[in-house]
Parts: structure tokens; sequence; C-alpha cells
């Protein structure tokens, strides 16, 4: 005849946190021989997604909304759809925006791949140290993950290249010879060069001395060449 076995999926043998993957019914026909392979699936319970950290180059708190990092993470058993945003920036540290940079994230905003792509970040004028948001990913269960992951920010105040000239020609490891600005009475300058092109010159002062500060055009993570000469 025809019977119908119902499982409880309440059972105690069921492992901790496994959960039906198919039906909790199964028709079963019984003939003269042994009824075999009608088996109740179950799955294993849902992993939870993991973030990834993040930490951008340094701003300085001048600039305009720069670009950040993508937000990122990674599922054992299935994929990541999206993003939950657990807390922003602090009024004092900036605004962090939506790849639009006019529409203004808000926290618990659930973002999905593609809208957590190019958030921008504007710093407050005058604020330094690291701004900080945090985030969790979401998986395609809806689970979320209970670590969530930090986006560091550093922000700067102001970048200064600086020096002092010295002759000193002993040959040892030691910078303790004497301050010059001139070379046989001609006037010294020193040239900031950016890949072969160049940024900025300065005249060295009666102390041997130079500076470049942002308004010469410099900026943060960016290598440059020092150039001695006798011309501007």
């Amino acid at each position: 005849g025809d019977y119908i076995v119902v499982v409880d999926k309440d059972d105690s043998d069921v492992p901790d946190g496994y959960v039906l993957a198919d039906k909790e019914v199964l028709d079963v026909t019984v003939d003269k021989k042994s009824v075999t392979d009608k088996d109740f699936l179950f799955a294993p319970p849902n992993l939870a997604p993991t973030s990834d950290d993040k930490t951008h180059d340094v701003i300085m708190n001048t600039s305009d909304a720069i670009v950040l990092k993508d937000l990122t993470g990674a599922d054992e058993d299935g994929s990541v759809v999206g993003f939950v945003i657990n807390s922003l920036p602090t009024e004092a540290q900036g605004v962090l925006y939506t790849s639009d940079g006019t529409t203004v994230v808000t926290v618990g905003q659930v973002l999905t791949t593609a809208q957590a792509k190019g958030l921008k970040f504007d710093p407050k004028d005058g604020y330094v140290g690291d701004a900080t948001f945090t985030y969790s990913s979401k998986d395609n269960n809806d689970k979320v993950d209970a670590s969530p992951a930090t986006v560091t920010i550093p922000v700067i105040g102001d970048i200064l290249i600086s020096g002092l000239l010295y002759a000193d020609g002993n040959g040892d490891t030691n910078i303790n010879g004497v301050a010059i600005s001139k070379a046989d009475d001609t006037p010294l300058y020193v040239t900031l060069v950016k890949e072969g092109t160049a940024i900025a010159s300065t005249l060295l002062n009666d102390n041997g001395a130079y500076s470049f500060d942002h308004s010469k055009g410099i900026a943060p993570n960016t290598m440059y060449k020092l150039v001695l000469s006798t011309e501007e």
C-alpha cells in the first residue's frame, strides 16, 4: 500500500543548526521488497559571511570628496549580495556618500554589491586623525556578519617636504657638516620633480633650509625627487 512518512524536524538526533534541505513529507510505496533510498535530506546551518577591513591612503582635510576602496567580503557556503552599514564617520570627521557624490549613506542602510563600489568620503576641513566607519557582509540567505569590518581613512592637515643642505664630505654616515646655501658664492636652488616634471623650486635660505607645502602642489602618497642646481 501507500504510506506517508513525516519527519520530526525537532528530533534531538538532528545535528544542531541543521535544517531540512527539501521537504518534510515523503511518499513511500511498500511492495514485496524492502524500501530503501528514501532519505530525508538535512542541510548544514548557513554559515555567516565575512567582511574585509580596509585602510585608505592618507588624504588631506582640504581635499574634495575622494573615492574609497570597494567594500568586499566572502561567503563559504553561498555568495555575498550586499553590505549593511553599521556606523558612520562622525560629523567632525566628514561625510560618507554613495558613488554619485550627493546621496548621504545612513546607519543601517543595506547596499548591494554594485552600490558598495565607489563610495565617496568628504573630509571635514580642519579634522586631523583617522576617519572610520564599519560594515557587515550579507549573504544570499540573509545572514549578516556579526563581526563588522572597519574602513579607516587617515586624514592629515598639511603636508611638508623640508630639509637642510650640508657640506659634509668626510665619507662617514653621520650628517654633521656645515649647512650651506651657496656654492662658490652662487645661490643654490632645490627643485621638486615628479615623474620628470618640475613641480616647484625654491632658493635655499641662509641656513641652507628648504621646504615645500601643499600650496606648492605636493600631495600625499606621491614619489618626488629633489634636484639641487644653481638655477631656479
